[in-house]
């Protein structure tokens, strides 16, 4: 009689990989976490394999709502968001934060910046913590009395723009709204810290192990986008009609891996909103 081969324990958790089928056919194992994917050049070096369960997201807002309905398990969620959501979503020490300049974050103006009382401001509907910054800026920091719309209108005379919306204009835009303000910058300025405007937040309910991979892979994403950087800013500094030159400038003012100094400007922000909103209570 043959001795009966020993049976391989099984392991509850190996290291993601791709595993190989019958006749060394490689089979995609897709991990159990789902992540919703900010279609925003400044998300590019957040890129992860499509084993994560990639769902493409248009906008941070939208990203917010899946969230919340349990469509995707972790994204980089908008800090202002973030926060609403941090009983069920823990933070990862990773995100979007600008350090001087974001050139991302732009208010488009008819009038000066010190002259908005008055005006007549049209707000994206993309992201919830830029416009909490710039009413920030504009009533508490310099004591102004704009009107905020929501949305955007042929006759506004100032409008807040996200994203590559905000970062290659169109030269009408540039010629109706002459006054352009970075604010990141005006929130360095006034505080003197960098402004973290994203955090990747992942759900609580998924098991340990995938939170763990799920921060690592991201340190790997973020350390390839490094090695690859000339090719990569090449790349999307082709569909975005910059040059290679201007978008890795953007990028050198962009940071991804969030330390303590982040933390801290992350807790100034909400600090100064509460502060504000108690303003507006009394």
């Amino acid at each position: 009689m043959h001795a009966r081969r020993a049976r391989r324990p099984l392991q509850r958790h190996q290291s993601p990989r791709r595993a190989r089928g019958r006749a060394g056919v490689r089979i995609q194992i897709n991990y159990p976490v789902r992540v919703g994917e900010l279609s925003y050049t400044n998300t590019v070096p957040f890129r992860l394999d499509s084993r994560w369960n990639i769902t493409p997201c248009p906008s941070p807002r939208l990203l917010t709502s899946w969230a919340e309905e349990g469509r995707v398990d972790a994204g980089v969620i908008s800090a202002v968001d973030g926060w609403r959501l941090e009983k069920d979503f823990e933070a990862l020490p990773y995100g979007i934060a600008a350090r001087r300049q974001v050139r991302s974050v732009i208010l488009f103006s008819r009038r000066p910046w010190n002259q908005l009382t008055g005006a007549v401001i049209g707000l994206t509907d993309q992201s919830s913590t830029s416009v909490r910054l710039l009413r920030l800026l504009l009533e508490t920091r310099d004591s102004q009395k704009p009107v905020f719309r929501e949305g955007l209108a042929v006759d506004d005379d100032a409008r807040l723009l996200i994203g590559d919306q905000a970062l290659t204009p169109t030269p009408g835009l540039v010629a109706d709204y002459p006054h352009q303000t970075d604010l990141a910058a005006e929130w360095n300025r006034w505080q003197g810290q960098p402004f973290v405007f994203a955090r990747w937040r992942v759900r609580r309910a998924v098991a340990e192990f995938w939170r763990r991979e799920l921060g690592e892979a991201l340190g790997t994403a973020l350390d390839h986008f490094d090695r690859n950087r000339a090719n990569t800013v090449r790349a999307s500094a082709r569909a975005l009609r910059l040059s290679s030159l201007d978008l890795s400038a953007y990028f050198d003012g962009l940071t991804y891996r969030l330390t303590d100094e982040e933390a801290a400007a992350e807790e100034r922000f909400r600090s100064l909103l509460g502060r504000a909103a108690s303003e507006v209570a009394r």
